[in-house]
């Protein structure tokens, strides 16, 4: 056996042997590598975070619809409409058009639904659908796996980290211990992804899926979930760490802001009428040494 060889195992027994949950709030955490018994309830997460659970941008968009631009037309137009009631001549198209005005809310009202459920679906066909894969969560030599799952040894090779590009990507999730019941796995709260895959520049890598149950919010789970992202990208000299975001994701892009996070640019990406824009933050990490 190598000394690195012997390092390694070390390494993974003393990861083995340490205790991974912490308290937060008066809730025990474990912040962990993904596994792949975990895709299905990450998906259910994501989906239920970006899309049909409360405080969703897709909820918050349809909230925020009655006050737009666009509908104050409609109010108009319908308000119009019952003024032509009042006169005989003019009533077939007062109903007209409060019928038209009231069906085009609706119909945007089920556009608004189809397009937010249709961007959650895209995710999960694209990285989600093989978080292992994607992320490089399996055959990874920075990671060990033993009965309690993966866990992440406490410092790795100098060999491992010379492929930083191999295996900087990474996928966490954060388990809910504080109410364990017997024989079912402990809830996922929380996810979050480092990818560079699409970066060209190696000290270049993206923070992606970040949600946060919308059940356990305003805990700090967010926040522990970048600082292990950060504390991460330090480690292989990833320099800089840009991430997307919409506009009806107020707390969140908060909460890059305080880490350092600043906006880049913005893309529509719905439509002009819901207000709904992709917007892009980058991070510079200082005293990161690029390789």
């Amino acid at each position: 056996m190598t000394s690195q060889e012997s390092l390694l195992r070390s390494e993974k027994s003393e990861a083995a042997a340490r205790t991974h949950g912490i308290t937060l709030n008066g809730r025990e955490l474990r912040i962990r590598p993904y596994r792949d018994a975990d895709s299905d309830e990450v998906q259910r997460l994501f989906y239920t975070a970006m899309g049909t659970g409360p405080g969703s941008p897709y909820r918050l968009a349809l909230h925020a619809l009655p006050y737009q631009p666009a509908a104050y037309v409609t109010y108009a137009v319908f308000g119009s409409a019952l003024l032509l009631f009042n006169k005989p001549s003019f009533r077939l198209l007062g109903f007209g058009l409060s019928l038209g005005a009231g069906t085009a809310f609706f119909l945007y009202r089920r556009y608004l639904f189809k397009a937010c459920m249709d961007y959650c679906q895209s995710c999960l066909d694209s990285d989600l659908a093989d978080i292992g894969g994607h992320y490089g969560m399996r055959d990874n030599p920075a990671i060990f796996h033993d009965e309690m799952g993966a866990v992440e040894v406490a410092k790795e090779p100098p060999e491992i980290l010379s492929s930083a590009r191999s295996c900087s990507n990474r996928f966490w999730v954060v388990e809910d211990l504080s109410q364990p019941q017997e024989g079912q796995r402990n809830a996922i709260i929380g996810s979050v992804g480092l990818d560079g895959s699409n970066c060209e520049d190696p000290s270049v890598a993206e923070m992606r899926r970040m949600v946060v149950s919308p059940y356990h919010r305003r805990r700090g789970i967010g926040a522990l979930l970048v600082r292990t992202v950060l504390d991460h990208a330090r480690k292989y000299n990833i320099s800089t760490i840009l991430l997307t975001s919409t506009t009806y994701q107020p707390g969140a892009i908060k909460m890059y802001a305080n880490f350092g996070w600043k906006p880049t640019g913005k893309k529509i990406l719905l439509d002009r009428v819901t207000n709904m824009y992709l917007m892009k933050f980058k991070l510079d990490l200082p005293g990161v040494q690029t390789l």
